[in-house]
C-alpha cells in the first residue's frame, strides 16, 4: 500500500485511523469479520497485529526519524538499509515515540562509493502488538515508491514468528533476505483455518507465488477431512487463478514429528497429524498437473530437539534459521526466486 507516492506500507491491507495517526492492519476489515471456525477466533486478534509489516520510504539520507505509538505493549522496532541493519528501539505502549535511526559513518562512505544512490530505509514492525503509524521524515527527499510482486506466505504462530527472538529472526523474515524477495506475511498465529474469506482475499492479492505453512491450527478444531475441503478448495482456487504461480507448501507437521519421535516425546497429535499429512500429499499430488506446486517435507528442515523452544511446539531461533535455510534451498533449486 503506498502513501502520497513516497511511503510504502509493505503488508499493510488496510488501515483505520487511530489517536491521529494510522493504525496498520494486515488484512482488510471485511475478511477479519469472517474469520474463525467454531470456537477458535483467533484470527480476528492476530490479523490486527503487524507481522512483518514494513514502513518503506527511499532517500540517501544519513537519517530518518519516524513516529509511532505501541497500542497494546511495548515493542521493537528495527531499521534496515536495503538488506543492512542500522539498528533496533524500543518505543513504549500509549505513547507517540518519534524514533531516530542514523547512519553510522562507515555506512555512509559505503553508500558514496556506489555513487550516492539512493536506498530503501525499511523499518520493521514488531509481531504482537497493534501500531499506529505518524509520520516519517527524513534528512533529504523521499523518492516516489511503487508496489512490486510478492510471495504470500500463509501460515500459522510458526510463520507469524513465535520462538523466534524477534521480528527479524523468524524464518519469514530469514527466508526473505537470503533469497532477496518481497514476502507478505499473511500468518495468523493459532488461527490458520482456511477460512474461504480468507483464501479468496489471498487469491487476488499481486502474488508472484505462495508458501503455506499448514495444517497446525486446523488439526486442534477440525477433522482431516475438513481440512482436505479447505485445501482442496485453496489449491483448485489458486491453480485456476493464477496457474503459473508456484505453490511452496511446507509440511511443518512432518517436521514436528519426527523430532518428536527421534526424542521419543509423545504427541497429543500424533494420530492426527498422519492423517492431516496424507491429506497434504494427496492433495499435491492432485493439483500438481495442474500447477507448479512444491512440497516440502519437514523432516528434512529442522530435525533436531534444540530447534524447538521450550514449549516444544514453536521452532526456537536455531529452528526459525533451519526452516529458512531449507526452503532456500528449494526455491533456489527450481528457479523461484
Amino acid at each position: 500500500m503506498i502513501i502520497n507516492d513516497t511511503i510504502n506500507l509493505h503488508n499493510v491491507g488496510q488501515t483505520k485511523s487511530y489517536k491521529g495517526g494510522l493504525m496498520l492492519l494486515r488484512y482488510p476489515s471485511n475478511v477479519i469479520s469472517k474469520m474463525g471456525y467454531g470456537p477458535n477466533i483467533k484470527g480476528k486478534t492476530k490479523a490486527l497485529y503487524p507481522a512483518m509489516v514494513e514502513i518503506q520510504v527511499s532517500t540517501l539520507s544519513s537519517y530518518v526519524e519516524i513516529s509511532l505509538m505501541a497500542i497494546e505493549s511495548d515493542a521493537q522496532v528495527i531499521c534496515y538499509i536495503n538488506n543492512f541493519s542500522v539498528g533496533i528501539a524500543n518505543i513504549r505502549k500509549g505513547k507517540i515515540e518519534r524514533i531516530r535511526f542514523e547512519l553510522h559513518k562507515r555506512q555512509m562512505e559505503y553508500l558514496h562509493s556506489l555513487g550516492d544512490k539512493p536506498v530503501l530505509w525499511r523499518f520493521i514492525m514488531p509481531s504482537y502488538t497493534r501500531i499506529s503509524f505518524y509520520e516519517i521524515v527524513a534528512q533529504n527527499k523521499l523518492n516516489k515508491l511503487c508496489d512490486n510482486e510478492s510471495y504470500i506466505l500463509y501460515g500459522s504462530s510458526i510463520s507469524q514468528g513465535v520462538g523466534a527472538l524477534n521480528g527479524a529472526s523468524s524464518y519469514a523474515f530469514c527466508l526473505q533476505e537470503n533469497l532477496h524477495i518481497s514476502i507478505l506475511n499473511k500468518a495468523l498465529s493459532g488461527s490458520c483455518l482456511l477460512e474461504p474469506d480468507v483464501v479468496n482475499y489471498l487469491a487476488y492479492l499481486n502474488a508472484k507465488g505462495y508458501i503455506l505453512e499448514l495444517g497446525c491450527n486446523a488439526r486442534g478444531v477440525m477433522d482431516d477431512i475438513e481440512f482436505a475441503k479447505r485445501l482442496d478448495y485453496m489449491l483448485d482456487l489458486l491453480t485456476t487463478l493464477k496457474p503459473n504461480c508456484p505453490i511452496v507448501i511446507v509440511n511443518i507437521l512432518e517436521m514436528l514429528e519426527n523430532i518428536y519421535k527421534k526424542n521419543s516425546i509423545v504427541s497429543e497429535f500424533a494420530q492426527k497429524d498422519v492423517l492431516f499429512i496424507k491429506q497434504i500429499k494427496r492433495l499435491v499430488k492432485k493439483y500438481n498437473e495442474i500447477g507448479h506446486i512444491y512440497l516440502i517435507s519437514g523432516s528434512k528442515l529442522a530435525t533436531t530437539l534444540d530447534c524447538l523452544s521450550q514449549d516444544l511446539l514453536h521452532p526456537s531461533n536455531k529452528g526459525h534459521e533451519m526452516i529458512a535455510l531449507g526452503i532456500s534451498k528449494v526455491m533456489k533449486k527450481y528457479n523461484l526466486c
